[in-house]
Formats: C-alpha cells, structure tokens, sequence
C-alpha cells in the first residue's frame, strides 16, 4: 500500500496527524469499471488513491455523461461534495482494478479545523483542478466553435456549386484563362449552355 505521505494533499502533514487518518481510514478495493459513488450519494468522506485508476464524470445539460477528469495514483477524490456539505454531483467510477482509501468526512472537517497547512493544500489543489476543467471546457467550446465555423462555410460552398450563376462564372473564367485545351473549351460551353436552360426554364 502507498502511504498516505505520498498523496499529494496530505504531504505536508506531520506524522502524528497521518498515523491518525491511518487508523481511522478503511482501505477500499474496486474492480474495473465499478462505481466508486455516483451523482447524488451523500458526501460521507474523501477518497486517496493506492493504486488504479477512477474517472470522473457527469452530466452536462442534457449531453449525455461528460468526462471531467481522471485521478490516478497519489490523488485524491471526493472533496468538492465534503467540502460543501452537499451531495455528490459527479460520478466516480474505477478505469481498472483500484484500491482506495476511504476517510471519514468528520476525520477530514476536523484535520481542516486543526491544520492550516492541510487547509491551504486543499484549497489550492482544488483551485487547480478547477481551473483544469474550466481550461478543458473552453478548449473544448472553441474548437465546436471552429467546426461550426467550418460547417458553414461548406455548406456556402455548396450552396455556391449548386447556383447556375456561379457556375457559369466558374466555366466562363476557366474557359478564358490562356491556353485552354478544347476539350475545355467544349466542357465549358456544354455546361454554360445547361446552366442557362436552368435560368430560363
């Protein structure tokens, strides 16, 4: 098992305070694609990370479920809901065979009571990873902004091609430029001469 000491929240702790989430912790195991606690579950404490792998996920609008983050080894998981007093609003579910420490959410409410230090880690990892998401979404909404942007512009194309008018300009520039083949020349009248029955039909 990796120690607590490893986990990135509870690196700054001294080790009276460690040995005492250690006693009050409950090692978890899950096996792949098991769910660790879903959107909606009350917040009954923090979860470190062993070993495995859990994705974080939820419903976005009526999207269907949106992958927020993954948390890996020496993470943790579970404290925006403990933090809030709130249920849980995301799901968490295990990538691969994972093994877990569960902290009861009194042992977490009092450590931040009592330590400044574990106080200012979490807020600032908690900062960080929203700040993560906030980067991912906004990436995520320029690049749906580009290919809508491209959507409509293909779409123009095509209305463009579909326009006997421009067609023929089309055809009548080709058939101008300096050295045209007469095959190209006579491609250019055929279509020309279609495009016209169409604007006089």
């Amino acid at each position: 098992m990796i120690p607590p000491p490893s986990n990135v929240l509870f690196a700054t702790l001294a080790s009276d305070e460690i040995d005492l989430l250690c006693h009050q912790g409950q090692v978890l195991t899950f096996a792949a694609q098991a769910c660790v606690f879903k959107a909606g579950d009350p917040a009954t404490g923090l979860y470190l990370v062993l070993g495995g792998l859990v994705e974080i996920s939820a419903l976005v609008g009526a999207a269907s479920q949106k992958v927020l983050a993954q948390v890996g080894e020496g993470d943790f998981l579970g404290e925006m809901a403990l933090l809030e007093s709130a249920p849980r609003s995301a799901n968490a579910t295990a990538v691969k065979d994972s093994r877990l420490m569960f902290i009861p959410k009194q042992a977490v409410l009092e450590l931040l009571r009592a330590s400044p230090r574990f106080s200012l880690t979490m807020m600032r990892e908690v900062c960080h990873r929203m700040r993560g998401i906030n980067e991912r979404f906004v990436e995520e909404f320029v690049q749906a902004e580009r290919l809508a942007l491209v959507g409509r512009f293909a779409r123009s194309l095509v209305h463009d091609f579909k326009s006997p008018l421009a067609i023929i300009g089309m055809s009548m520039e080709l058939a101008a430029m300096e050295g045209a083949a007469p095959e190209t020349l006579y491609t250019t009248k055929t279509d020309v001469r279609k495009q016209l029955d169409k604007l006089t039909r």
